[in-house]
């Protein structure tokens, strides 16, 4: 019965997306294809997990239903509101290079932090030892925004290609080095939401609404390499599951092979945060207000001297469900923060700034309102594991992208009434 109720969830939510926007790759469509996909590899069961009260699935289809509805209410953009996009090339490959400026030298700063403290030949030798501390050395303090510039870098980078159909020495830049700092940061989540953004980029660009070959080849080819790299950095991290591994009770997985079990793997970071929002919740004493669903708002006014009490974005707690794991859904933030209410409320409120996203892409396609909506689709693919919409991550990154299309917009202005000044002088001149 339950698995019936995940696929019918899972056609009805792309039913309502075709029926509202002749589209099934819409933020409606996404959100519910990755809560019912996670809830129907649930029951399948490889794990023992422990039994889902009432509450919690009665907060969970109310979330997925809030959210769903703030996509339908988000009202569509009438005719006199779409824009014909601007785009200058001279100013876009100004913007990009100077924000890859600040990324380098930070860049630079941060390996050398890294070399002294581990030598980088420990990447190669014993990277479980750098990703055993990584709470300590990811505390990097204001090094993080100009290292953070990395995602804007990597989607501008792309959406020049797009738009040129060729590779110039920055943009090979601008897609290798944030890969390799994903590497250095031992990253693995982090390459799965570079991968949707830029996929969905691609969709958005192109102006695709339904499956096609070409993208149905690409898709399946982006999951085996993503599951692949996530094999491969975990077996790195020693994070694989096997016998051997003492946190781990065999006896709570039910697979009878070691191939099996190694594909357990990435079904537990799938499944387990639906068991663990349930276990995280009960230790929920009060509420943050607002500080986590709005981290970097919250260490504004920290310096500013408003809030006393130094914001965390999150908790990460293990907890053993019974297997260890300490991500929780993005509806346990909103539950800190307001309680049941949050639950409910701020998945609608999500779906509403997500659908507005995706409907700028289709009344005015730009370099910033196709971005944000692929960014948006990124964060709602996380939304089962964290609430990445509070990252300083998401945020700097919708505001850097914002910055670069109104720098472009502005200078094809400029661009414009210069050219036009300069036809009417030579009229007059001629006269």
């Amino acid at each position: 019965m339950p698995e019936l109720l995940c696929l019918g969830g899972m056609m009805i939510g792309v039913w309502l997306s075709w029926l509202r926007f002749r589209d099934i790759f819409t933020p409606l469509a996404v959100y519910v294809m990755v809560w019912c996909t996670a809830a129907l590899l649930f029951c399948l069961r490889l794990i023992n997990y422990i039994e889902i009260t009432d509450q919690v699935v009665l907060l969970v289809a109310g979330s997925i239903a809030a959210y769903a509805i703030g996509c339908l209410v988000c009202p569509k953009p009438t005719d006199s509101e779409k824009l014909r996009p601007r785009f200058s090339q001279a100013a876009f490959d100004r913007a990009l290079k100077t924000l890859m400026v600040f990324q380098f030298v930070a860049f630079l700063i941060f390996v050398q932090q890294m070399h002294s403290r581990f030598g980088l030949g420990t990447y190669l030798v014993d990277p479980s030892q750098i990703r055993g501390e990584a709470e300590d050395w990811m505390k990097i303090g204001v090094l993080a925004i100009p290292l953070y510039l990395h995602y804007p870098i990597l989607i501008l980078t792309f959406y020049d290609y797009l738009v040129n159909l060729r590779l110039r020495w920055f943009n090979v830049v601008g897609f290798v080095l944030p890969f390799v700092q994903e590497l250095l940061w031992t990253g693995r989540g982090t390459l799965v939401l570079f991968a949707v953004t830029l996929l969905f980029m691609w969709v958005y660009f192109h102006g695709w609404r339904t499956l096609n070959r070409r993208l149905v080849f690409t898709g399946v080819l982006a999951s085996a390499v993503l599951i692949g790299a996530f094999l491969a950095i975990g077996s790195a991290y020693g994070k694989l599951i096997s016998e051997d591994l003492g946190i781990y009770n065999m006896s709570d997985f039910n697979v009878e092979s070691s191939n099996m079990l190694l594909l357990a793997y990435p079904y537990m970071y799938v499944t387990s945060p639906l068991p663990t929002f349930q276990e995280a919740i009960a230790d929920v004493h009060y509420y943050s207000g607002g500080t986590r669903t709005f981290y970097p708002a919250a260490r504004v006014l920290l310096g500013l001297g408003v809030l006393r009490d130094i914001p965390e974005w999150t908790n990460f707690d293990f907890y053993f469900v019974p297997v260890p794991n300490n991500t929780y859904t993005h509806l346990f933030t909103f539950y800190q923060d307001f309680g049941r209410l949050g639950v409910i409320v701020m998945p609608f409120l999500l779906g509403m700034v997500h659908t507005y996203f995706y409907w700028q892409m289709r009344t005015s396609p730009s370099v910033w309102s196709i971005a944000a909506a692929a960014i948006s689709i990124g964060t709602v693919c996380f939304s089962v594991f964290i609430c990445l919409t509070s990252t300083l991550l998401i945020w700097e990154c919708y505001l850097a992208l914002y910055l670069v299309w109104r720098y472009v917009s502005a200078s094809e202005s400029v661009a414009g009434e210069e050219l036009l000044a300069l036809s009417k002088g030579g009229a007059t001149k001629g006269a």
